[in-house]
């Protein structure tokens, strides 16, 4: 029962919040405005506040050292006087082409599907904020009711970007302290790939050496030479004497135990309980779990388990397995 608790500790972490360990510089580099607003009022983040000027006719700051330019648009300046927050709730200002004011969060998973994106809420407000960033700029949308409200473009801290009209947030946050509480939601992308992999008919020869097929780290590795090899993961979270190593390229967590060896191999899917069965067989086990709310399937494979867990509250489908020695 205590390893069931570290199990899912360690997916909670996942999915709610963790210690950031990844070099966010890393990846594509955004444009100085990641959106159409250029096209609309001819203005993009470093632009000098005389070139603003130029632009838009004279401005006025508020209390927040910030321009309302008009009810949809927002700016702001660093101390050099460049602009470096624009900020929208037009439904005008596109981001890559698709996204705008009232598209759905989902929506913007989708298309960032090949990025690091996260989302950052807090308890005293409905409000909710899903950003990414790349090299110097950062984009967030505020979320409300599952729908984008505003778009903002910046390359100030993203307490900045959260913190627009008023403080909504009630203390000041670093930025690495915001991804450290934030939920990481790209570790809900690549689910379809790993149903593709559950249902391979190499699946089961695979596990069977303490294999997930196509990802070429094996149980028992040593967490040293995985970093040697794939460099620092997305995330690395940590309970009790274990640590779990989230790689998005392999969509897979690794767990580590005191020794520094992997222990296990977690896999995020979304397949029906009877896909799998009529796929892998029956299993050896089936046990309640969570006072019943979620059923562990228990496989025997040799030296090697699998435990399939359905998602909470839903006995018809598994939301991951655990594959262990």
């Amino acid at each position: 029962m205590k390893k069931m608790l570290i199990v899912f500790s360690l997916i909670l972490t996942i999915l709610y919040g963790c210690s950031e360990e990844h070099d966010l510089t890393e990846g594509s580099q955004f444009v100085t405005t990641p959106t159409n607003i250029y096209d609309i009022y001819e203005i993009e983040l470093g632009l000098g506040i005389k070139d603003v000027k130029d632009v838009l006719g004279e401005i006025e700051f508020n209390e927040k050292d910030l321009v309302e330019y008009n009810e949809n648009l927002m700016l702001g300046f660093d101390e050099d006087n460049k602009l470096n927050i624009i900020s929208t709730s037009s439904p005008k200002i596109l981001v890559k082409d698709e996204l705008s004011v009232g598209s759905s969060k989902n929506q913007i998973i989708d298309l960032y599907k090949d990025s690091d994106i996260y989302e950052f809420s807090d308890e005293n407000t409905d409000l909710s904020w899903i950003y990414l960033i790349r090299q110097k700029y950062k984009i967030v949308f505020e979320i409300y009711n599952d729908k984008i409200v505003r778009i903002t473009v910046g390359t100030t801290p993203l307490i900045n970007l959260i913190n627009l009209e008023k403080d909504i947030i009630q203390k000041s946050l670093e930025d690495s302290e915001i991804l450290s509480a934030s939920k990481y939601l790209s570790f809900l992308i690549g689910k379809e790939k790993n149903n593709r992999l559950v249902l391979d008919d190499e699946f089961v020869s695979y596990a069977k050496f303490g294999l997930i097929k196509k990802v070429p780290i094996p149980i028992g590795m040593d967490i040293n030479e995985v970093l040697k090899r794939y460099g620092e993961p997305s995330f690395i979270s940590e309970y009790e004497s274990e640590k779990s190593y989230w790689y998005r390229k392999f969509n897979v967590n690794f767990i580590v135990d005191s020794t520094g060896k992997i222990s296990a191999i977690q896999v995020p899917i979304h397949l029906k309980v009877n896909d799998v069965m009529s796929h892998v067989g029956d299993p050896d086990g089936i046990k309640s779990l969570d006072d019943d709310k979620i059923r562990k399937y228990h496989y025997e494979l040799g030296d090697y388990h699998i435990d399939f867990y359905t998602e909470p509250l839903k006995e018809d489908t598994f939301a991951f397995l655990y594959l262990y020695k």
